[in-house]
């Protein structure tokens, strides 16, 4: 399909499509797009299929034909225990909720990161300053960003200007037993599961021990005890 002529030669494969892009140029594919999107139901739409695993996905902002692959990575934290449950696989990937906090700021403050027992923060690539922050059992975040605010104005010369832009609460992924969970799922082949607490603090390394373990089958760098099994074999006792 070629968008910037305004032609679909019959036959074409719609691999993926802009919303913004489709409804200034295709009003009509638009509408036509935007009503099918809505009107499917995600149990209708199996995660897998064998042999081939071929994912099929509708989504309003676009369109992911059938994908033939070898292997289907899990990467997706604590969405994992839902999409793993409609192949019938129990994985219980908990959820740890944090917050998160945007700071603007006129002058760049911080060269790599901050990690104290107050405060950890890093600037965006906009030059905003991120600070993840425990969640309260008060469950008052309004005084959390309050209170990071002050200590990083505190402990950082220059922060006169610094102010809060957003706050909000994301969902860590933490493994029901606190280890990593990565490996293949034994029930479905060609499945691979890759979650834990410290994901992004790990991604490197735990991105060359995965493709290194999906290109020859094993890795012993990867501990026996992070296998999934381990955790489906729990949730399946009465």
């Amino acid at each position: 399909m070629n968008l910037n002529n305004k032609t679909c030669p019959e036959g074409s494969v719609i691999k993926s499509l802009d919303a913004g892009r489709v409804r200034t140029l295709f009003p009509s594919l638009y509408d036509k797009l935007r009503s099918e999107a809505l009107a499917i139901s995600w149990e209708k739409l199996p995660l897998l299929s064998s042999p081939k695993y071929l994912c099929k996905i509708w989504l309003f902002y676009g369109i992911v034909s059938p994908v033939c692959a070898d292997s289907v990575i899990l990467a997706c934290g604590t969405g994992i225990t839902p999409l793993l449950a409609t192949l019938g696989i129990p994985l219980p990937i908990l959820a740890s909720p944090a917050i998160l906090l945007r700071f603007g700021t006129e002058k760049h403050l911080i060269n790599t990161l901050i990690s104290g027992h107050d405060v950890e923060a890093r600037h965006a690539r906009n030059g905003d300053i991120l600070a993840a922050e425990d969640f309260p059992l008060s469950g008052n975040t309004d005084n959390v960003a309050t209170e990071t605010l002050a200590a990083i104005k505190t402990g950082l010369n220059g922060a006169a200007s610094l102010h809060l832009r957003s706050q909000s609460v994301g969902q860590r992924p933490v493994p029901k037993d606190g280890c990593p969970v990565i490996g293949f799922i034994d029930e479905v082949p060609g499945v691979y599961v890759a979650v834990m607490h410290p994901a992004v603090t790990c991604a490197a390394t735990l991105g060359r021990m995965v493709s290194e373990e999906l290109i020859s089958g094993n890795n012993p760098e990867i501990p026996a005890i992070y296998h999934p099994g381990r955790l489906i074999s729990d949730a399946k006792q009465p």
